[in-house]
C-alpha cells in the first residue's frame, strides 16, 4: 500500500510541474479577394485587436472573439510592409522597407495616422517606455515618442549587413543582421552601443526572446536557441525539420510559434536544454502572433486563428511573463511591470499591470496570487517570512499525499 501511495504522489508531482504542451484547434480565418502577403502580425490582448502589416496593401485591423475574426479597417501605406508592433498605449508601429515606419492609433473603427519617420528603410520596429528602435538598410536607430512627436536620437550603422528584425528585453536590443549575424546592443538614453555579435549563424530572418533566451529563425537552416549573459551570445540548441522557410516568430506563456511560409507554422517548447515541437498547422504562415490562448497566422491572402489548448494533465501555471512578436521579430513584453503576472492575468485578478505591488503590502501581486492571499487587500498577505515558490509546491504535494493517505485509511 505504501508503494502505491508513493507512486501516486510521484504522478501528482509530475502532473503539476511538467512543461506545457500545445494542441492546435482551428477556429476561424479571414480571406482577402486579392493577395495581401502578410509579413507582420501583432495584437493587443487588452482589446482583442490584431494588426497585419501587408506587403503592398498597407495596415489591416481585425478584432477577434472566441470563435470569430472580423475585419475592421485598412489604410494604405507607402513602401513594402514588414514587421508591426503595438505598445502599451495601443499605438501601432508599421515598418515599411522603402519608407520608414508609421505610427497609428485605433479607436475600434478607424486607424488614424499620428506621425511617421520616412528617412530610413525599415524592416522592424520595437520600443519600451518612450523609446522606439528600428532596424533596416541604414542600421539601427533610436527614437523618442511622447504620443505626438517622434524624435531621432542615435544611429548605429551596420554597413553592408542590411539589418532585418529587432527585439528587446528593456536591457538589451537584439538585431538580426540581414543574411548574416545576430547583434546585441545596449542603450543609455543617448547612445546605442554594440555589446556582442554572434557570427556562427547565417540567413537569420527573425528573433525573439524570453529575457533568458534568444530564439532565432534561420531561413533554410531551422530554429535555434541562444543564451545571452549580458556579455556573450552562445548557442544552446537547434531544430531543423527539412522546411525551407523559417520566418515569423512569437513567444507567449512558454510556447514559441514559428512561421514556416508555405509549410505552415509549428509550436515549440524549450525546457532550458532542448527544443521540442509540440504541434503544427499547415496554413501558410509568414507572420505569427498569440495572446497566450489563440495563435494567429498570416499568409499570402489569409489571416486566421487557432486555439492553443494545453494538453498537460492538471497543469498549474507558473504565470511566466508573456511576450508577443510581429512577423519576423518585433517583441513586446506583455508583463509591463515585470512581476510575473501577464497583463491578461492582472486583468483577471483586478491588479494594476503597471504596479508590481498593487496593494502596497510589500508582497508582489505574483507572490500573493501564488500563496493565495488577496493582492488587492493591504491587510491580507502571505506572512512576514517569505517562502520560495518551490517550498509552496512541495507543501502542496505533501498536503495532497496526506489527503490521499487519509482517504485510504477511511475506506479500509
Amino acid at each position: 500500500m505504501n508503494k502505491k501511495i508513493m507512486v501516486l504522489c510521484i504522478f501528482l508531482f509530475f502532473s503539476i510541474i511538467q512543461p506545457v504542451s500545445a494542441e492546435l484547434v482551428f477556429i476561424d480565418n479571414y480571406t482577402a479577394s486579392d493577395d495581401l502577403y502578410i509579413k507582420g502580425l501583432f495584437g493587443d490582448v487588452t482589446s482583442n485587436y490584431v494588426y497585419a502589416n501587408t506587403w503592398a496593401d498597407g495596415l489591416f485591423a481585425f478584432s477577434y472573439t472566441d470563435d470569430t475574426i472580423t475585419f475592421l479597417d485598412n489604410v494604405s501605406l507607402n513602401g513594402i510592409g514588414w514587421g508591426v508592433w503595438v505598445d502599451e498605449n495601443g499605438y501601432i508601429y508599421s515598418a515599411r522597407h522603402d519608407s520608414g515606419f508609421y505610427i497609428h492609433s485605433f479607436d475600434g473603427n478607424e486607424l488614424t495616422e499620428i506621425t511617421s519617420h520616412t528617412s530610413f528603410h525599415t524592416h522592424g520596429v520595437w520600443g519600451y517606455d518612450t523609446y522606439i528602435f528600428s532596424s533596416g538598410d541604414d542600421g539601427v536607430h533610436a527614437f523618442s515618442f511622447d504620443g505626438t512627436e517622434l524624435q531621432h536620437i542615435d544611429t548605429y550603422s551596420l554597413d553592408g549587413e542590411n539589418p532585418y528584425f529587432i527585439w528587446a528585453d528593456e536591457s538589451y536590443i537584439y538585431i538580426t543582421s540581414g543574411t548574416e549575424y545576430i547583434h546585441a546592443f545596449s542603450f543609455d538614453g543617448e547612445t546605442l552601443t554594440l555589446v556582442d555579435t554572434l557570427t556562427t549563424v547565417t540567413n537569420v530572418f527573425g528573433q525573439i526572446g524570453s529575457n533568458d533566451y534568444i530564439f532565432a529563425a534561420l531561413e533554410g537552416n531551422g530554429f535555434y536557441v541562444f543564451d545571452f549573459d549580458g556579455t556573450d551570445i552562445s548557442y544552446l540548441d537547434s531544430e531543423y525539420s527539412g522546411r525551407d522557410a523559417y520566418y515569423g516568430l512569437h513567444y507567449s506563456n512558454g510556447f514559441i510559434n514559428v512561421g514556416k511560409g508555405a509549410d505552415g507554422f509549428s509550436v515549440y517548447t524549450f525546457d532550458n536544454d532542448s527544443i521540442s515541437i509540440s504541434d503544427s498547422a499547415d496554413n501558410e504562415s509568414f507572420g505569427v502572433w498569440s495572446d497566450g490562448d489563440y495563435v494567429f497566422y498570416g499568409g499570402t491572402n489569409e489571416m486566421g486563428m487557432y486555439n492553443n489548448t494545453e494538453a498537460t494533465v492538471e497543469q498549474i501555471s507558473f504565470s511566466e511573463s508573456e511576450y508577443s512578436v510581429g512577423g519576423g521579430g518585433e517583441l513586446q513584453n506583455k508583463d509591463y511591470d515585470g512581476d510575473g503576472l501577464s497583463n491578461k492575468e492582472e486583468e483577471l485578478y483586478g491588479t494594476d499591470p503597471y504596479d508590481t505591488d498593487t496593494d502596497n503590502d510589500g508582497w508582489s501581486d505574483f507572490e500573493e496570487v501564488m500563496y493565495g492571499s488577496d493582492p488587492l487587500d493591504f491587510t491580507d498577505y502571505p506572512g512576514k517570512t517569505k517562502e520560495c515558490c518551490c517550498g509552496f509546491f512541495l507543501m502542496l504535494i505533501g498536503l495532497l499525499c496526506l489527503a490521499i493517505l487519509f482517504l485510504i485509511k477511511t475506506l479500509k
